[in-house]
């Protein structure tokens, strides 16, 4: 039961600086310094550079949710039988390595966007 709630705490914790870490990276640029001399297309693909550098490395910001979200997966390891746990735990690892497939997913597809963009 401590180790949940220890868990579930230093999930919140990860939140809370994973908000504050995105805040100053995911801001759009409504007015960039020299407006007048880029294009729209230009403005389009370093916002696209942007967010395909945030998604292409996605092990930045989700291995702060790791030891929160271990804790409170296995926080009641000695109470479940042997079977149950090993099954927690392996879902605990496919959600995390689902999540960094599609972020990985999502830079490819921006990476194709800037490709086409010239």
């Amino acid at each position: 039961m401590l180790l949940e709630r220890v868990g579930d705490f230093l999930t919140i914790a990860a939140f809370v600086y994973a908000i504050y870490w995105f805040r100053g990276r995911v801001r759009v640029q409504s007015m960039p310094a020299g407006l007048g001399f880029t294009s729209s297309v230009e403005f389009y693909r370093l916002q696209h550079a942007r967010q395909r550098d945030l998604a292409a490395s996605p092990w930045r910001y989700l291995a702060l949710f790791v030891p929160g979200v271990g804790l409170a997966l296995l926080g009641r390891t000695f109470d479940r039988p042997a079977g149950q746990t090993a099954a927690i735990a392996a879902f605990g690892v496919l959600l995390f390595l689902a999540v960094a497939w599609v972020h990985q997913r999502s830079a490819r597809r921006l990476q194709d966007e800037i490709d086409e963009l010239g």
